[in-house]
């Protein structure tokens, strides 16, 4: 596709009544979880939902039985404070998350807290609480990528060969290191990389109107993306993996999909700012229920026939892991050697085989061996420790130039009779409970027509 192309399905096809119904339980299981906790972000998790679908039932490479599978297609919630469509997701699918851990979301000592945490949550990649974090991870995740494709990879035996999808909001946009990190995958081509945006036109605050509006699609085709577009991102499932497809045969740039999509999709407060970041109330919920043929009066009850569709995608996903696994076995025995490079002393070549699976599998693992000093930070502490006088290991101050300094100046080694200004007097409260200034603590001299008094 050619530089700057944005690409618009004109035409919404319907989607069957197994999908719809998949997708409507997604909105319903994350208004649940959030309604649970009466706290939390309902309002992208419901319009992300068939988002979420397409991704994790037709397009993502995944093993809920082994969720560290290397070959894995990475996803980041970059918006993480949406993580009730995450949890939803990841139970749903098979991974070690039961109903139970989403009923206490946002709960303490819980495996389901209020933005996203890997190491804590199985199938969390990355922790994304500050917005822009997590689609700047991302962008570090596919240069990964690229370095270990490029290091490994083979005729014939393409070890690593994955994607990584992230789905983003306005707030993660709105962000400069997302800016930063996005001129760099540009440069870089870093083809693995999708962003699916969220663009429903809402912040917190109310609509982008208010703060935000720019062209974000223009702003990355100037970081050298490709840019494509997904008009009815409520129901358009065809026009949603076609994009995404479309993305992931571009090899030599990332890609950004706008997807238009409403905030709250469903609630009496769909599209506004108040389903962003408030339980929908069980009134609403209930009648949410009700409409899309769910039972009202059930929550945290998934139907059989939604608990069907998704069933199907933990053995899609050991399976998919076997047919790598035998891939690689078979590269461990081609034992492909790595190029050699020309030095001036000869290194053996080592086989890249192990060396894979170490990358795989190397973790870092810090270990204090005495208890670090801590201290508080007072402004006694800060002068002592910046004062040559009374820190021996502040750098030997210069002589001082001039051996007569004012008597009514506090002399220091490091100004040369001048006051130093890490030790000049602690500023006192005046009668009326003002803080006076430095300079008033400190009387100028007596005149010749007053008494004599010593300064103060």
């Amino acid at each position: 596709m050619s530089p700057g192309l944005v690409a618009k399905k004109a035409k919404t096809l319907p989607m069957s009544l197994e999908e719809e119904r998949c997708i409507n339980y997604i909105r319903v299981l994350g208004a649940d979880v959030v309604q649970q906790a009466n706290s939390g972000h309902p309002g992208a998790a419901m319009g992300c939902a068939p988002i979420a679908h397409v991704l994790w039932k037709n397009v993502m490479n995944y093993n809920p039985a082994d969720p560290k599978w290397p070959n894995r297609d990475r996803f980041v919630l970059s918006n993480g404070h949406a993580c009730a469509l995450l949890y939803s997701m990841l139970h749903l699918t098979g991974y070690e998350l039961t109903i139970d851990d989403l009923k206490q979301f946002r709960q303490m000592h819980s495996k389901t807290p209020g933005h996203p945490e890997n190491e804590h949550t199985v199938g969390v990649e990355v922790a994304t609480g500050p917005l822009g974090q997590g689609l700047s991870n991302a962008v570090g995740m596919a240069l990964g990528q690229a370095h270990a494709a490029a290091t490994f990879n083979r005729e014939g035996f393409n070890v690593v060969e994955h994607n990584t999808f992230v789905i983003c909001g306005d707030g993660c946009l709105q962000e400069g290191i997302t800016s930063e990190a996005s001129s760099l995958a540009g440069h870089l081509g870093l083809g693995s990389l999708i962003v699916l945006y969220d663009d429903n036109n809402i912040t917190i605050d109310g609509g982008t109107e208010l703060s935000f509006t720019e062209d974000v699609g223009k702003r990355y085709e100037s970081y050298g993306w490709q840019v494509l577009e997904v008009e009815d991102g409520d129901t358009d499932l065809a026009g949603l993996q076609e994009a995404i497809e479309a993305a992931k045969a571009e090899r030599s740039k990332p890609t950004m999909i706008k997807v238009r999509t409403t905030i709250g999709y469903g609630a009496d407060k769909q599209g506004t700012a108040g389903v962003h970041g408030a339980p929908l109330g069980l009134v609403d919920l209930a009648r949410l229920k009700k409409e899309w043929g769910f039972e009202e009066d059930k929550c945290f009850e998934v139907p059989k026939d939604v608990a069907a569709v998704y069933a199907g995608c933990k053995p899609a996903g050991v399976a998919k892991h076997a047919a790598w696994s035998k891939m690689f076995e078979a590269y461990a025995k081609a034992r492909p050697e790595p190029t050699p490079t020309p030095t001036p002393t000869p290194t053996p070549s080592l086989s890249l085989a192990p060396n894979l699976s170490l990358s795989l599998s190397l973790t870092l693992t810090l270990t204090l061996t005495r208890r670090t000093p801590s201290w508080r930070l007072t402004s006694s502490a800060v002068r002592r420790a910046s004062c040559p006088r009374t820190n021996p290991n502040h750098p030997t101050p210069t002589p001082n130039p001039n051996p007569n300094p004012d008597p009514n100046q506090a002399s220091c080694p490091r100004t040369g009779g001048r006051r130093c200004p890490t030790t000049r007097p602690r500023t006192r409260a005046s009668p009326r409970g003002r803080a006076a200034s430095s300079c008033s603590t400190a009387s100028a001299p007596p005149s010749p027509s007053s008494s004599a008094a010593a300064p103060t």
